[in-house]
């Protein structure tokens, strides 16, 4: 029953917004979108002149101590990585402010990135003029705890019962067990706990869209400081008084959705401090898209310090569609307008490792929520590492790279880490925490950073870099990481200067290939630059081209990153090329 487990991670997610307190304005994906890195997709302000961005940046502590209090960050580095390629760092002062002057929004979007060491890690891209100054909240990073291990037996169990769920405040983990009575669950060292235990029946439902256990019996137990392990048991004879509610679901009812059509329906309860207040009891399907589900909760804390959280389950690790409110559920309350669950499109493997800086493509399908992706580190119960969140509408979303003060060792750590997208509307400024939410699958990702020697050169008044081999996603990253871009190629004199520089200044380069700018990812046949302007779509030139014969051809179906030829047959031409593909970076100041 790892969902249960899910549930005691709180997966709230500390946001940013526009200066009115709410969630940026709606942007609709356009026909000719721009790209902001990669392929980070929204639409440009046309003829909107340069202008200023101010990030406010407020540090959100006290939130694993029930002491909740946000302030203004000295200190903190904000990087902007600016419409024209540039990127621009700041410090912000004792206000938490920074302002980058004079932002060519005509010229494409922006991306904002802030860090504090001890803090989540987190960015905002896909920005125009009309979104307004920004304001970034920091989560201070869970601390670490020294624990003890208290171990123990529940006595006096209900007959009824067959699965124990032991949970423990100061903790995120929990202890669940079928046919048994004994359990284990760290605590923290030296702080009085209080333990919960749940006993529960399984159900074996015929129908996977039900909930398969009921809670049987509640019983709690205060434990004492001690820095050393101990052992307890829980006593069923002490039992706690559940209250009991009813909730409808009413669920999307498209034909294609998975969060109406194949999943299953939870409500829990949670304390902020770990305690797993409440779970179903009984769930009854009325029909495909409608269920209710009997619960019961315990009342064991203030009422500012509960969170209900009705989850429509589809997978596992938490995949699901949530709504989330502040206190004890209400009998009788029916809650609808879940976020459909989004559906991973690159990269194209769950279970393959990706590069963190690759880009993440999903399909997209509620244009007026915001997309998002965390990185977490799986080792250390899904601490939350970095968050980055898109404009409403975007699919396709590039993670920037590491301001300048922000080591990837301080930023990653040496855990196992994940990257999950997800799709979040409407939030609480309570808690700033989102209200409805919802989370797509989760892929394995490599936290190296890429790094790559270069050697600088200068045409036509443009600035060039020209760099070792990496995949095409790593070139964008370390391009952008010197407030550049991968190449553009404009004419065929430019053409032939990058091929004879590149076979001049990279002493391997002959018979290997070079990355430049273009790329189909977002439409496949439609061949765009880095700023936006398509060069090629559906076989008919708009701008230069120098395709060798034949190209491009899109061969397998995962050719969609554009490269040079720098061997002696096809010296100079373009191919369409295998993004993840190791070759030579060329970049351009433009």
């Amino acid at each position: 029953m790892r969902e249960l487990v899910g549930v005691l991670l709180l997966p709230f997610l500390f946001l940013s917004c526009s200066d009115d307190g709410g969630p940026s304005p709606d942007m609709a994906m356009p026909d000719q979108a721009i790209p902001d890195s990669g392929a980070d997709l929204v639409a440009p302000d046309m003829g909107t002149p340069p202008g200023p961005l101010t990030v406010t940046v407020l540090k959100a502590d006290g939130i694993w101590t029930n002491d909740f209090t946000t302030q203004p960050a000295d200190g903190v580095t904000v990087a902007a990585d600016l419409p024209d390629g540039a990127r621009e760092e700041q410090t912000t002062g004792a206000d938490g402010k920074v302002t980058f002057k004079d932002v060519e929004w005509a010229r494409g979007t922006a991306g904002i990135t802030a860090y504090a060491k001890g803090y989540r890690l987190t960015s905002v891209i896909g920005l125009t003029s009309a979104d307004g100054d920004q304001t970034l909240y920091l989560a201070p990073l869970r601390p670490g705890v020294e624990t003890i291990t208290i171990s123990g037996t529940a006595k006096n169990p209900d007959p009824g019962g067959d699965y124990l769920v032991v949970c423990a405040t100061g903790t995120l983990e929990a202890f669940q067990g079928a046919n048994t009575l004994t359990y284990t669950i760290p605590v923290p060292k030296d702080q009085a706990t209080t333990l919960l235990g749940i006993q529960a029946k399984n159900l074996k439902p015929t129908d996977l869209r039900l909930f398969p256990l009921a809670a049987v019996a509640w019983t709690k137990l205060d434990v004492p400081a001690s820095s050393t392990d101990t052992t307890v048991d829980l006593d069923f004879a002490n039992k706690e008084t559940p209250v009991p509610f009813s909730t409808t679901f009413e669920l999307p009812t498209a034909p294609d959705s998975l969060v109406g059509t194949a999943s299953r329906p939870e409500v829990y309860v949670n304390s902020w401090n770990g305690l797993l207040l409440g779970i179903p009891k009984q769930s009854t399907k009325l029909s495909t898209t409608k269920f209710t589900v009997d619960a019961e909760y315990v009342k064991l804390a203030p009422e500012a310090d509960v969170l209900t959280r009705y989850f429509v389950f589809v997978g596992a690790n938490g995949h699901g569609s949530f709504i989330i409110e502040q206190g004890y559920p209400k009998d009788g309350a029916t809650v609808k307008d879940f976020l459909e669950v989004p559906k991973l499109v690159y990269p194209a493997s769950t279970t393959a490792t990706a590069p963190y800086y690759d880009r993440i493509e999903i399909e997209n399908p509620d244009p007026t929520a915001e997309p998002v992706v965390v990185i977490v580190d799986d080792s250390n119960v899904g601490q939350m590492l970095w968050m980055m969140r898109g404009a409403k509408g975007m699919t396709s979303l590039t993670f920037p790279p590491l301001p300048s003060t922000a080591s990837a060792a301080d930023v990653f750590g040496t855990g196992k880490l994940y990257a999950q997208p997800g799709m979040v509307a409407d939030w609480d400024t309570t808690r700033l925490m989102y209200k409805r939410f919802a989370n797509g699958p989760w892929f394995p990702v490599d936290p190296t950073p890429p790094t790559a020697s270069c050697v600088d050169k200068t045409y036509d008044g443009h600035a060039y870099k020209f760099c070792d081999e990496l995949p095409w996603a790593g070139g964008v990253t370390v391009c952008k990481s010197h407030g550049m871009r991968l190449a553009r190629v404009d004419d065929d004199k430019e053409n032939e200067w990058i091929k004879t520089t590149a076979l001049d200044v990279l002493a391997e380069a002959a018979g290997y290939g070079l990355w430049l700018g273009g790329n189909d990812q977002q439409t496949e046949g439609t061949w765009v630059w880095p700023d936006g302007a398509v060069f090629y779509q559906d076989g008919a030139a708009k701008l230069f081209k120098k395709w060798n014969v034949g190209e491009p051809n899109d061969s397998g179906n995962n050719e969609d990153c554009l490269m040079m030829y720098l061997s002696s047959d096809d010296l100079g031409y373009w191919n369409d090329d295998d993004c993840s593909k190791l070759k030579y970076v060329v970049c351009e100041k433009y």
